[in-house]
Order: C-alpha cells, then structure tokens, then sequence
C-alpha cells in the first residue's frame, strides 16, 4: 500500500500484478485500474528491451544499467575478481 494526504492505492501481486485500487479518502470512493496479464510479464519485459534497444523507447534506462556494469566491472577489478573467459 502506498499511502497519500488524499488516499491510498493498493497494489497487488507486487511487482507483477496487473491490477491497483486508489481509494480516496475524502468521500472514500474507489478507483480501478487493471493493466495487463500478470502470466504474460515475462513478454512484456521482452517487447520493452526490444524497443529500447532499437531505440524507440527508453523505458529501461539502458544508461543506467550500463553504469552498474562500469561500477561492478571496477569492482570485481579491485579485488582481484575475474572470471574464466577473462583470462
């Protein structure tokens, strides 16, 4: 549950849930919103990378998972780490 000044909304089956409820507090109405089928997730990360990859959308944030990769690469350098098809 994510709680606000003026409501709340509750998620489900969090991260791969396909369905939230805003609950206003003033009047105590509701909201649905349903999106997606949890059991297709997997292709839906895939359709993502695919587009971000040809550059249509940048909804991965390809840049920052680069500079993880920089920052562990560094990492595994400073101790000394590597793995077998380094060497």
């Amino acid at each position: 549950m994510i709680a606000f000044d003026k409501g709340y909304v509750e998620l489900y089956e969090y991260p791969r849930g396909q369905e939230a409820v805003i609950t206003y507090t003033k009047d105590g109405h509701t909201e649905t919103i349903r999106e997606g089928e949890t059991n297709r997730t997997l292709e839906y990360e895939v359709q993502d990378m695919e587009a971000a990859v040809a550059g249509e959308k940048d909804d991965m944030h390809l840049d920052y998972t680069r500079d993880v990769m920089d920052m562990m690469t560094q990492i595994r350098q400073e101790w000394g780490m590597r793995y077998p098809e380094e060497e």
